[in-house]
């Protein structure tokens, strides 16, 4: 073989051995490339990046509220409850109670810590009607998951404006909330309370009120874009009517249109009918919850809300069961049979 042979073959062997080892190399890293998107971690950030682009299914959140009539704890009641303790009252009610998220209820009078003027009164009598509730009903409002009440009601200031700072006091000393137009200014008017991820706005309507009905119309524009779902309480109507008038209806269909989500009412001490006005619905008065009224069937009856409220991405939803409560002559209000 030639010298020009020989370093021809060289060259060739030269050659094809870069070529494999090229070629290995290449295919070492290419192997190590594809094993590496076998890893966990990147596994894991293949689902994550996949998740990322699928489009997201709205959450459904759902909160449950009772809402409850009617609540005097002094007078009759008072007198039963000194006797057997307080917490006798709703012993009957306080499973049932504890089944939603929150209760709320028209608290009818102030806390105070001064002596109950109607306890000893006669009947028809001007103290008969002037309510004080001893501090220790704020345990048996929580035991009984009444953590809302309302103020913005006639008896609210049965003891001035200093009964109406004592009832703020013991009700935050509780942990309880409170709303309501009590005649002493903007302040705690509305409430905004969250439960499971949503914001649900309670407002007061006060007929005992100056001014009662711009308020309300005020508060409803204040609120409405900062809530998920919006509640008027009211204090209104005709006492024992068991109908309301055409004021109500106006009132309630108002709010309505203004914004409101669902519509209770207190203070006829009587159950009222209920509507549902642009699909929203409207309790006219859901009657007593605590009260010795015991002189009608109407005035001894009463009816709790049970309300689910339900939220899935921009649909919102509200659903509802009523129970009939009955208040017994021994200070206790159970389930009506």
């Amino acid at each position: 073989m030639t010298n020009s042979h020989k370093t021809k073959l060289t060259f060739f062997l030269i050659a094809t051995l870069t070529i494999l080892v090229g070629a290995f190399v290449f295919f070492a890293q290419s192997s190590g490339k594809e094993s590496r998107l076998f890893t966990k971690a990147d596994a894991e950030k293949q689902v994550e990046q996949k998740q990322t682009q699928a489009p997201q299914e709205p959450q459904r959140q759902t909160a449950t509220i009772t809402f409850v009539g009617d609540m005097m704890f002094d007078r009759y009641v008072r007198q039963m409850a000194t006797t057997n303790g307080y917490d006798k009252i709703l012993e009957n009610l306080t499973t049932t109670l504890n089944k939603s998220d929150l209760v709320v209820g028209n608290l009818e009078g102030p806390i105070t810590t001064n002596e109950s003027v109607s306890i000893t009164s006669e009947i028809g009598a001007r103290n008969n009607f002037l309510f004080t509730f001893d501090p220790q009903i704020t345990k048996t409002l929580v035991k009984n998951n009444i953590e809302v009440v309302n103020l913005g009601n006639n008896h609210a200031r049965d003891f001035g404006q200093d009964g109406v700072e004592q009832t703020k006091k013991f009700l935050k000393d509780a942990d309880i909330d409170f709303f309501g137009d009590t005649k002493d200014g903007q302040a705690n008017r509305a409430l905004i309370k969250e439960l499971n991820g949503m914001k649900i706005t309670f407002v007061n309507f006060n007929t005992f009120t100056k001014n009662a009905k711009q308020n309300t119309k005020d508060d409803i524009e204040a609120v409405k874009d900062k809530t998920d779902f919006l509640v008027v309480f009211t204090h209104w109507g005709q006492e024992y009517e068991t109908l309301s008038n055409d004021n109500q209806k106006n009132l309630a269909r108002s709010w309505i249109d203004a914004g409101a989500d669902l519509v209770i009412g207190t203070h006829p001490h009587v159950v009222q009918e209920k509507e549902v006005y642009q699909g929203k619905t409207i309790y006219y008065s859901i009657g007593n919850f605590i009260f010795d009224q015991f002189f009608s069937t109407e005035t001894k009856e009463g009816l709790i809300v049970k309300t689910t409220f339900h939220k899935e991405g921009e649909e919102k939803t509200i659903t509802f069961e009523d129970q009939k409560v009955e208040m017994k002559p021994n200070g206790t209000t159970v389930l009506k049979e």
